[in-house]
């Protein structure tokens, strides 16, 4: 059976599709706060570069972005959707400036009506709130490829 995500492939090459460069998402337009690093001269070479990178890992991706992913992964399973809703609201007070907010909105809109059209199970939830995070669709993805 193929999918509309391509070769039916395993779950995990479904999922690195989404992870895709590629991916009608968006992602690559945004910075993640990357242009303010270099602006500020946090970011001024390689060797910073590489500091500000393995920073945002550590304390952006590892400490928050992860827990959260796994809890709204959860969630879904459970059908849970006021959790989902609520950590998802929680997911975006966490974000620091209005700029990741913005950010992190239009790539879980996109990823979600990206998703919705494919018909994953869970992904147009995300599109009735008011603030999609990204991992809101992500989770929704994780799930419905197992």
């Amino acid at each position: 059976m193929r999918t509309a995500m391509g070769d039916p492939g395993t779950p995990l090459v479904r999922m690195l599709q989404l992870a895709s460069a590629a991916l009608p998402v968006g992602s690559f337009a945004y910075s993640q706060g990357l242009e303010f690093a270099v602006e500020a001269q946090w970011v001024v070479d390689e060797a910073s570069l590489e500091r500000w990178l393995a920073e945002q890992m550590r304390y952006g991706v590892a400490r928050v972005d992860l827990p959260m992913l796994a809890r709204l992964i959860a969630a879904t399973r459970r059908g849970d959707r006021p959790e989902q809703a609520r950590l998802g609201a929680t997911l975006i007070a966490m974000r620091e400036t209005s700029e990741l907010v913005a950010d992190d909105c239009a790539r879980g809109r996109a990823l979600a009506r990206l998703l919705g059209d494919l018909d994953v199970a869970g992904a147009r939830f995300w599109l009735d709130q008011a603030e999609i995070p990204y991992a809101g669709p992500m989770a929704a993805a994780f799930v419905a490829f197992d």
